[in-house]
C-alpha cells in the first residue's frame, strides 16, 4: 500500500466518525469550530505508530504552505499561504529551513462550511471558494508530485439531513465525490 493510500483510509475513516458526531449535534459552530473537532476529536485519535500518520505533531491548523506560482487565477499571492488542515511527513516539520520556504506537505485539507449565520448570499460565495479550493489543490498536486494528495471538504449544517462532502484531488485525478454522506445514506449503508 502507498504511503497516500494510507493516508486515504485515515481521512476516509475519521471524516466517517465525525460525520457520525456532527450528525449527533445541535450546532457544530462554524467552520472553524468544525475543523477543530474534526482534527483534536478525530484525526489524533489515528495516529498510530508505524503508520504514515504515526504523530500528532506532523498536524498542522492555519499553518503556511509553499504557495502557488503568480497567475491569471492567483494574481496578488505571496511566497506562502495559510491552509485549514495540514499533514506533514515527519513531526513537527514547517514550511521553512533556514527562513526559507523549503518543506512540501504531504495533504492539505480546505474546509468551507454553511452554518445557521449564513446569510442565503453566502451559500453561493462558499460554493464558489470550495470550488476554487479544488482548483487550487489540484495546481499544488501538480507542482508536488505523486507524494501529495489533497481534500476539500464541505458541509451543510443547515439542512436535514447534514450534508458532507469531501472532493479528493491528486497530481493525476480529481475525484469530486470521494466522500459523501447524509443522514438518509449513513443509515441506507448500515441496513
Amino acid at each position: 500500500m502507498t504511503a497516500i493510500a494510507e493516508l486515504d483510509g485515515i481521512i476516509h475513516d475519521s471524516l466517517e466518525s465525525f460525520y457520525r458526531d456532527l450528525c449527533g449535534m445541535e450546532s457544530c459552530g462554524r467552520e472553524r469550530e468544525a475543523v477543530s473537532r474534526y482534527a483534536f476529536a478525530h484525526l489524533v485519535k489515528r495516529c498510530q505508530p508505524g503508520t504514515i500518520l504515526h504523530d500528532s505533531a506532523q498536524l498542522g491548523m492555519e499553518v503556511a504552505v509553499r504557495q502557488l506560482a503568480r497567475c491569471a487565477e492567483y494574481p496578488n499571492v505571496g511566497k506562502d499561504v495559510c491552509k485549514d488542515l495540514v499533514v506533514w511527513p515527519d513531526p513537527n516539520t514547517v514550511l521553512w529551513k533556514a527562513n526559507r520556504p523549503h518543506f512540501e506537505p504531504l495533504a492539505v485539507m480546505e474546509w468551507k462550511m454553511i452554518h445557521v449565520f449564513d446569510r442565503r448570499s453566502d451559500h453561493k460565495r462558499k460554493l464558489a471558494e470550495h470550488e476554487s479550493d479544488i482548483r487550487w489543490l489540484g495546481n499544488k498536486a501538480r507542482s508536488v508530485g505523486t507524494e501529495f494528495v489533497g481534500y476539500a471538504v464541505f458541509i451543510d449544517s443547515t439542512c436535514n439531513p447534514k450534508k458532507l462532502t469531501c472532493a479528493r484531488v491528486t497530481a493525476a485525478s480529481l475525484e469530486q465525490d470521494w466522500f459523501r454522506r447524509s443522514v438518509s445514506q449513513t443509515s441506507a449503508d448500515q441496513q
